[in-house]
């Protein structure tokens, strides 16, 4: 899948908060006879990370823990299972919390003493006569 920088998307929940940055990126799924839930794209979010990115985050957990900075469960991906339940507004999956959920959208983040995030996974639905 190709992935490109994008506008922010209106429909999204986080277009209504007021944030000090935001970066939006998008990636086109063409398959017409599957359905995909925000469920799916969460899960998709927390198990298809390459390993480098486990080990670098691995990484900067130990070298933030000396701040005191909020790392998060160090589990191996292997032994998590998560169902649909999981995905529900107030959990918390290892460093993300699940802050906000529709059928289209996972809203997912974290607030510390540095730093208050926000991460969007929106599922944007578009016929193909829709223009990009």
């Amino acid at each position: 899948m190709k992935i490109e920088k994008t506008a922010f998307p209106e429909n999204s929940i986080l277009s209504k908060s007021n944030c000090n940055y935001a970066d939006s990126y998008c990636g086109i799924i063409s398959k017409e006879d599957y359905t995909i839930t925000s469920a799916d794209i969460g899960k998709a979010f927390f198990f298809s990370s390459p390993k480098w990115v486990t080990t670098l985050l691995k990484l900067r957990n130990k070298m933030v823990s000396f701040f005191g900075l909020k790392t998060g469960e160090t589990s191996n991906k292997k032994d998590i299972r998560i169902d649909d339940t999981d995905l529900e507004k107030g959990r918390q999956i290892g460093l993300f919390k699940i802050f906000d959920k529709t059928d289209n959208e996972l809203i997912l983040g974290e607030d510390d003493k540095h730093l208050n995030f926000r991460v969007s996974l929106l599922l944007d639905i578009q016929s193909k006569t829709k223009k990009n």
